[in-house]
């Protein structure tokens, strides 16, 4: 199993957002690699990334909301 490192709760919204592709890049590479895990490495590797935009998106609507 794959242990990927955790932003601290410190850390902003764009710790998160690398955290995320971080990880989508270490399962992508998983997926690659092992024929074994391959499915579910680019399944993780696909949450990953949406969870990383959902990120960038939620931050850009809370930036123009406070903007507008």
């Amino acid at each position: 199993m794959l242990e990927a490192r955790r932003p601290g709760s410190d850390e902003g919204i764009l710790a998160w957002v690398a955290h995320h592709r971080w990880c989508a890049r270490v399962y992508a590479a998983v997926a690659d690699t092992d024929p074994d895990c391959n499915a579910q490495a680019a399944a993780w590797a696909r949450i990953e990334r949406r969870e990383a935009r959902t990120l960038e998106d939620n931050l850009i609507d809370l930036v123009q909301a406070y903007l507008c």
